[in-house]
């Protein structure tokens, strides 16, 4: 049933029947590419917007959230045009990390957003409404991980906004998304007369929680089967295009998906209990006879700097003693590495307590305690991973210290060797996945 405060979003080509657009929508996520249509959008529905990454469905969504422009489309409102500052006034981005607000404590925020509005709901009405757990009320956006896009909404929800935006995610994400409430927190913004605008890769698991999916792109209906067998014979990566719904639910598997080499972060500092809670989990690694080698030494602030000072000594005393010296073709990584662990707020610095120091002769028997040592670090740092990507932060496993091995030992004065480093924080940016070969070209099977 219409009431007075519906509304119809036109978007309409201005000179001809299809136009092709192309925005430039930052560096982190580089361009996008529409093939215009006519289109109409209804309040109170949640669209799917459907193409390949690059062929129009994060363009579309940019441009109704007011975040880019065009000439060759017109949009209007109930009939009435809309320019780009009209779209910004009543639109909401769902992923707060590269907005203004990012930084805003949940509850304060919100309550804030009531009082200046005018409305008559209190705080423990949109903490139900849109499923926000108390424990993290008093927390940035931010630093949600998977809460964020729930209180972006219901932030948004109280500030009034019509236009509800995200950027380009994959079908696993909102699988995921929506395991953790997010369909509860979209399904309200839909409710109150919204608009939401969810652009993805496919329509798998989409379909599902969305009114209506729009496609983009000019071949939206191949099927998967075929879209995976085009990205491996062009990419010799499509394994990772698969149908979610029959994906395992589980969380690790979700984890191990979306986990990135992450080579920018915020200035935001890592609450203790967070970066407690990575170093938990890689406590609970298998090692080889249980040994445990590992040992953590975390560094922040004033004394990251300083250990990352000794790891500057080191790489400059590099160029003319190299202890690596067939590694030398690296030393340029070693430095880009540096710059990153200086952005990152946290450094963790991994020693293996019963590593032999590095260039001693070994015996047979050390030899072997030595690779299963590694070993029992690698799986150490790989949970540590996983965890700080389920806990919404980016990490970067770093093994460029080796250039630095004497210096940074002496530093940290640890008992053993230093085997690596691990950087945390709040990831700025976003960060692809590096290709993967082929399973047929790294697995073997025998019967």
């Amino acid at each position: 049933m219409k009431t007075q405060d519906d509304f119809s979003i036109k978007v309409e080509i201005t000179q001809r029947n299809m136009a092709e657009g192309v925005a430039d929508l930052g560096k982190d996520y580089g361009c996008d590419c529409l093939y215009y249509r006519n289109l109409r959008l209804e309040s109170g529905r949640i669209y799917g917007l459907i193409s390949e990454y690059g062929q129009g469905c994060m363009y579309l969504s940019w441009l109704l959230g007011g975040k880019t422009d065009t000439d060759e489309l017109r949009i209007s409102w109930n009939d009435k045009k809309m320019c780009r500052k009209d779209l910004e006034k009543i639109s909401w981005n769902l992923e707060p990390s590269g907005e203004k607000y990012r930084n805003a404590v949940v509850i304060k925020a919100i309550q804030k957003a009531i009082r200046k509005n005018g409305l008559p709901d209190r705080f423990s009405d949109i903490q139900t409404r849109f499923f926000l757990s108390p424990p993290r009320q008093d927390r940035k956006l931010l630093h949600l991980s998977g809460e964020r896009w729930r209180a972006s909404a219901a932030l948004g929800f109280v500030e009034g906004k019509k236009i509800f935006y995200a950027p380009y995610k994959t079908s696993s994400f909102y699988y995921a998304m929506c395991q953790s409430g997010l369909l509860k927190a979209l399904k309200e913004l839909a409710d109150s007369g919204a608009v939401v605008l969810l652009p993805c890769g496919s329509d798998s698991f989409l379909r599902h929680i969305v009114d209506e999916c729009v496609y983009l792109d000019q071949a939206h209906d191949c099927y998967m089967e075929e879209l995976q067998g085009r990205y491996q014979e062009l990419f010799g990566h499509g394994d990772w295009i698969r149908d979610v719904e029959t994906r395992e639910n589980s969380r690790v598997m979700q984890a191990i998906q979306d986990r990135r080499s992450v080579r920018g972060y915020a200035a935001e500092a890592v609450p203790r209990e967070t970066v407690e809670a990575v170093l938990r989990a890689g406590m609970r690694a298998p090692s080889a006879k249980n040994r445990q080698p590992w040992r953590f030494i975390v560094t922040t602030g004033r004394a990251k700097a300083q250990a990352l000072d000794v790891m500057e000594k080191g790489l400059e005393r590099e160029k003319a003693s190299p202890f690596l010296p067939e590694s030398t073709q690296h030393l340029q990584g070693a430095w880009h590495s540096l710059g990153i662990m200086r952005q990152a707020p946290v450094i963790i610095f991994v020693v293996n307590a019963l590593g032999v120091e590095m260039g001693k002769g070994l015996t047979s028997d050390q030899r072997v305690s030595e690779i299963c040592d590694a070993q029992s670090i690698g799986a150490a740092l790989e949970n540590m991973s996983l965890a700080a990507e389920e806990q919404g932060l980016g990490s970067l496993w770093i093994c460029n210290t080796f250039f630095a091995q004497k210096e940074l030992g002496d530093w940290l004065g640890a008992e053993g060797e230093l085997y690596a480093a691990m950087a945390l924080g709040y990831a700025e940016g976003n960060f692809l996945a590096g290709t993967r070969k082929r399973m047929q070209d790294v697995v073997e099977w025998r019967g």
